[in-house]
């Protein structure tokens, strides 16, 4: 006879507590409006007012596989756990604030803004408010919500693989004010995915392995899509019959962009292809027989990612900073300075990294060259930039402005090849080395 099993009491579940959790959540709103410098603001509403900045919450869903026959559930189930902790750690940059605030604390400002437009609050209670929660000028309701679609497009970015899956994302908004015991808007997120292509190419008689790049495309129902490109904007470098060409990469690029931009965390590689290839048909542009797409951090331009047309697909082959010969800047730069390919090697300034201790003041005469050529280098601070950077010693600057400033001298350097022309390496060599999981532990 089978043992009598004890009976498990079942505990049910806690009812939702609208007043509590109203409570909660004006106490975190007062602790973002005191990162703000609005301390002890919310004591001036009603208690309607403070239901209706309550109500106009957002409450973001886990995303919804859009695509299980590319991602299973569990990968989606546990990339909704990374994107929950993403929003609540990372910052959002304002220069105006005492205080930094994350993503989803500016979210939280940009519900607040909704009391200011509730039709059951007279006008003039309205102007009144306006002085009493009055925001920065930079704190505008777009500013406020534009760190959470970075950071959507960012995530997705960042989780895809050129040899694996691209993720992309859709939004939707559900208004549920009409709740009684919960009135909030529901923000529903679907990840969308497609399978990586691959193909071979001959490039200087070699076959090469290149991938397909797609991007995040939220407007379309999809959530993502392949990124191309007309071929009129290409006239100058193709003659063929195809309307739209396909973007590819190829992996001698991919290497380039870790190295030159200096990432510590090669993943953000494809953050950087996402920013330069969002808009190639607005901001690329044929130069020296290449198709341009420029590389910008903090809107200066760093670099370009440079490709060429070939079997009809647009090839992005490699990465080169502004500094680099073959770009306009870098031509420009030459002409001024007289530095060879080999001396923008040497002294170390075919790297992002070199750049960090460039410094106006000490080095007066590479950053008065270097403006002259239309190169910003010198504008960036490391801790405004959303990268992780290698970091380099100045000393090669100093050395470099006493090289110029003596003369070129005749140095025997092996020049990098630009464009993986005379690479010896076998095809399999070449090869895309397997990539980490689209999940991190």
């Amino acid at each position: 006879m089978s043992k009598k099993r004890n009976s498990v009491k079942k505990t049910a579940p806690k009812k939702y507590n609208t007043q509590q959790a109203l409570t909660i959540y004006l106490e975190k709103l007062d602790g973002v409006l005191n990162k703000i410098g609005l301390e002890n603001t919310l004591d001036g509403l009603t208690s309607f007012e403070k239901l209706v900045v309550f109500a106009k919450r957002f409450n973001i869903t886990d995303f919804k596989n859009l695509n299980p026959n590319v991602l299973t559930s569990k990968t989606v189930k546990e990339l909704s756990k990374v994107y929950k902790k993403t929003i609540h750690s990372v910052f959002a940059s304002y220069k105006t604030l005492k205080e930094p605030i994350t993503t989803f604390e500016a979210m939280m400002l940009f519900s607040f803004d909704s009391i200011l437009k509730c039709p059951d609050i007279t006008k003039e209670r309205i102007e009144e408010l306006k002085t009493i929660f009055e925001f920065t000028s930079e704190l505008t309701p777009k500013a406020l919500f534009n760190p959470f679609i970075n950071s959507l497009y960012i995530f997705t970015t960042y989780y895809s693989c050129f040899n694996k899956v691209h993720l992309g994302y859709t939004m939707t908004f559900t208004s549920k004010l009409n709740n009684p015991r919960n009135p909030h808007i529901d923000i529903t997120l679907g990840l969308s995915s497609l399978k990586a292509q691959s193909t071979k190419v001959v490039i200087d008689n070699i076959y090469r392995t290149v991938h397909r790049i797609a991007q995040p495309r939220p407007s379309i129902n999809e959530g993502i899509r392949w990124t191309s490109i007309p071929s009129c904007y290409l006239e100058k470098i193709y003659s063929g019959k195809k309307q739209v060409l396909d973007l590819y990469i190829q992996q001698h690029a991919i290497n380039r962009i870790i190295e030159r931009i200096s990432l510590t965390d090669e993943r953000d590689y494809r953050i950087v292809l996402f920013f330069a290839t969002s808009d190639i048909d607005v901001n690329g542009f044929v130069y020296n027989n290449n198709f341009l797409m420029p590389v910008s951090i903090n809107n200066i331009k760093v670099g370009y990612l440079v490709s060429s047309v070939i079997n009809d697909k647009l090839i992005i082959k490699t990465c080169l900073l502004v500094t680099h010969r073959n770009t306009p800047e870098g031509d420009k730069l030459a002409e001024i300075s007289g530095l060879s390919w080999g001396d923008i090697s040497f002294w170390q300034i075919d790297k992002l990294s070199s750049m960090f201790s460039l410094d106006r003041n000490k080095h007066k005469l590479i950053t008065d060259i270097f403006a002259q050529a239309g190169i910003e280098l010198d504008k960036l601070k490391e801790e405004d930039l959303m990268y992780h950077f290698k970091r380099t010693s100045s000393t090669s600057l100093m050395s470099l402005s006493k090289y110029i400033t003596k003369g070129q001298e005749n140095i025997e350097i092996i020049n990098d090849d630009v464009f993986a022309e005379n690479d010896s390496l076998s095809d399999s060599q070449n090869e895309v080395q397997e990539e980490e999981e689209v999940l991190t532990d």
